[in-house]
């Protein structure tokens, strides 16, 4: 049971994680509702891991909207963007987790496999961070969060990058590709936006303990490039890790990270 507390971090607002049906959009979104947030909007394609996760948050104390949705369709992050804001009248903070990827060589990656990942790790963070904006320019900026009024903020978005995003190793084209392509996505919203209190950043994990990373064919592609060992800190990082990161990148005490790629690695691209 994760139990809602006085937030130290600012947040009083409502916040929407996609992916969130496990992995590091599931320890988000109880990073969130740890630190004081009790509202959240879950948003996965797969409804199973969104109703465990929904019954956990709401034994402690949180209102939680579910809503089933596949990132990379426009009609539905349009439907669900909707939801959350006829359920919760706002959206402060926006984690967009959802994420695939395809193994193989370039010359063997299959035209279907590069729209598929495209579809879901650019096209689908493009609709969430255009619909999350379009929301947020409409509404007031959250006074509760801060009192100081330039750390006021009509909103916070992260996308979940990778350091494959700033990075490339073999076998995964379109994912180094669509993580290219995400960084850059917060940049653009993060200079037409900042001057309406939106802040747009990205999070770049490196190896984290995940059930993508845990699958066994991905690690066999992986796992030679960027595994645990050869990290400095000589482990794989927890979603939970992620999300402390996020949860921290969304409230005002980030207030002047705005574009910003957050890579959190261990230390592996330092090396």
């Amino acid at each position: 049971m994760v139990t809602n507390t006085a937030s130290s971090s600012g947040l009083t607002g409502v916040a929407l994680i996609t992916g969130a049906g496990s992995g590091i959009g599931a320890a988000t979104a109880r990073a969130f509702a740890a630190k004081g947030v009790s509202r959240l909007v879950l948003v996965d394609f797969a409804p199973a891991g969104l109703k465990t996760l929904e019954a956990e948050l709401q034994s402690g104390g949180a209102q939680v909207l579910v809503v089933q949705a596949d990132v990379s369709k426009e009609a539905e992050v349009k439907d669900a963007i909707a939801e959350a804001v006829t359920a919760f009248g706002r959206i402060d903070y926006c984690v967009n987790s959802a994420g695939t990827a395809a193994l193989g060589a370039l010359v063997e990656t299959s035209t279907e496999d590069w729209n598929r990942v495209m579809g879901v790790n650019i096209t689908g963070v493009f609709l969430c961070v255009r619909e999350q904006s379009a929301q947020m320019l409409k509404q007031d900026p959250l006074a509760s969060d801060s009192t100081d009024p330039k750390r006021q903020q009509r909103g916070s978005i992260i996308n979940l990058a990778s350091i494959l995003g700033t990075v490339a190793v073999p076998g995964v084209p379109a994912y180094v590709a669509s993580k290219h392509a995400v960084v850059g996505l917060a940049k653009a919203a993060a200079v037409e936006h900042a001057g309406h209190g939106i802040r747009t950043n990205n999070i770049a994990p490196g190896w984290i303990d995940t059930p993508m990373t845990n699958n066994a064919h991905v690690a066999s592609v992986l796992e030679a490039q960027t595994q645990p060992a050869k990290t400095p800190a000589g482990r794989a990082g927890s979603a939970e890790e992620i999300a402390d990161v996020a949860v921290f990148l969304s409230s005002t005490e980030a207030s002047f990270v705005n574009g910003a790629t957050w890579i959190v690695d261990g230390g592996f691209t330092s090396l």
